[in-house]
């Protein structure tokens, strides 16, 4: 066997686990975790409103 058929085989047998890596893990774990930092951020500012406080993500005045 030619050492490129080596090489070859090895990309591809690990560019097909990372693609279903990816998609199996990877990508519904960024799905939560910026589903849970949404929900944390509205929840606060819920919060906040109700206490009549002014939210910790208001973002007055930051541009000058």
């Amino acid at each position: 066997m030619e050492p490129t058929w080596i090489i070859l085989n090895f990309l591809v047998l690990f560019g097909g686990f990372s693609v279903c890596l990816a998609f199996t893990v990877l990508l519904p774990g960024v799905g939560q975790l910026v589903a849970s930092l949404w929900s944390t951020v509205m929840l606060e500012q819920v919060i906040s409103r109700v206490k009549g406080r002014p939210s910790g993500t208001d973002m007055e005045g930051i541009n000058g």
